[in-house]
């Protein structure tokens, strides 16, 4: 039911043109320092870049079926929808305490959406986990948020999930976009973890994986709630993907091994000393227990709430010493763990509106926001070999991606101006 493909795309600088039948459309970039460079070297060549499709229509036309063949409705029935989930206050009170029709099959009908979401529909994953934790108390409320996501599937069951990859290991960074609810269970007043995991770089953008998690405990703020969220994505996510990544840069690009009699714990000091003094400003020197890190990979964080970043980089927070009993979680070894490879992982600041995240998090979009998320994400309806609406709008820059455009592809707008008064790096 899940199929994939992978295409060369051949992408035009700006500014450059390239003659045939089979061009594809090159967007001019509308920055005068772009258009300047590439007219001074007007022989410059169109980039090949690999672009990755996952196509779920198979499984999606499958969960309509189902869906179809065990409530024994028509499909007629299944009516255009924006997005996949509804807002709780939409539903009467009484809607989470009766029992639903479809309670004995409905089992049967979310587990195969979730095999759909956790591959490459993320934007149906917050609606499926929701469903998902109400099988064995299913009420009418949860027909209707069945019916809606089916609804949802059905009219999109075309959108794909696109990723380009032009970059080699080294020149790529893991950006890591985290994000959280604030109580958005009616019932539990729980909150919700989003994270989400690209790989970015000047030619590159990739989904590569993500998590929508309940939280254990009651937040007492969005603070809390987001501090929570950051746990989970350096713990789950975070770490295990930077060590991946570095044993890919090293196994693709290795490094120049070092010369034979240097040492590279050598003290460095200001101005010329002889050498036996060098040899003695080493005489205590003591390995360390643990290995030292030297990591050539970079993972940056992408948060959105200002006093999370604050807290990190003060590396305490008086008003959140009951998190570790309240949701077992060790909030000084995260903060001396972002301290510490402070080289390697860097804690930035992105606009609530860019922040992939969020459509982890929580059920109430509008139209607008939802479609703005679904465009950051790449996730769009396809017809041929490549989605046609990135086809139509696809802009590459010889740049780094948080300099460039935000409607330009590899490049969101992600990281935001800097906090006003406050460093952005941990």
């Amino acid at each position: 039911t899940a199929t994939s493909s992978a295409d060369d795309f051949i992408i035009s600088e700006p500014g450059t043109k390239k003659k045939g039948k089979n061009k594809q459309p090159s967007v001019s970039s509308g920055r005068p320092d772009a258009n300047i460079k590439a007219s001074a070297s007007s022989e410059a060549k169109p980039k090949r870049v690999k672009a990755w499709e996952y196509r779920m229509t198979g499984a999606a036309a499958g969960c309509v079926e189902r869906y179809l063949e065990l409530s024994k409705l028509k499909e007629s029935t299944l009516t255009k929808v924006a997005t996949p989930c509804i807002d709780d206050h939409l539903m009467a009170p009484e809607d989470f305490q009766n029992k639903g029709t479809l309670e004995p099959i409905c089992s049967r009908i979310v587990l195969k959406c979730l095999y759909t979401a956790m591959l490459a529909r993320l934007d149906i994953l917050w609606t499926v986990n929701t469903l998902a934790r109400e099988v064995t108390k299913w009420t009418v409320a949860c027909d209707k948020r069945l019916h809606r996501l089916i609804s949802y599937l059905h009219h999109t069951r075309d959108n794909v999930m696109t990723s380009f990859v032009g970059d080699n290991p080294a020149d790529c960074e893991l950006w890591l976009f985290c994000d959280a609810s604030f109580a958005g269970d009616l019932v539990g007043s729980k909150s919700t973890s989003g994270v989400v995991l690209c790989l970015v770089g000047p030619r590159t953008f990739c989904p590569v994986t993500w998590i929508c998690k309940k939280q254990g405990a009651v937040s007492h703020s969005s603070t809390e709630a987001e501090v929570i969220s950051l746990d989970t994505a350096v713990r789950m996510i975070g770490i295990p993907a930077l060590d991946l990544w570095d044993l890919v840069i090293d196994v693709f690009q290795p490094e120049t091994p070092e010369i034979p009699g240097t040492f590279p714990h050598t003290v460095s000091a200001k101005g010329d000393l002889a050498p036996d003094i060098k040899i003695l400003l080493n005489v205590d020197y003591v390995p360390p227990n643990a290995p030292i890190v030297k990591r050539r990979a970079k993972l940056i964080i992408l948060e959105d709430n200002e006093a999370v970043i604050k807290m990190t980089i003060k590396e305490r927070s008086p008003n959140m010493r009951h998190v570790p009993r309240v949701h077992r979680v060790d909030l000084d070894s995260l903060f001396e763990r972002l301290s510490r490879e402070r080289l390697t992982i860097q804690l930035k600041y992105v606009n609530t509106k860019d922040q992939l995240a969020d459509i982890l998090t929580k059920g109430s979009f509008t139209v607008g926001t939802w479609n703005d998320l679904c465009r950051l994400i790449q996730l769009y309806p396809t017809k041929g070999k490549i989605s046609t609406a990135v086809c139509a709008s696809i802009e590459i820059y010889p740049v780094a991606a948080a300099t460039a455009p935000a409607h330009c592809l590899c490049a969101h707008k992600p990281i935001a101006e800097p906090l006003s008064g406050t460093t952005i790096t941990t």
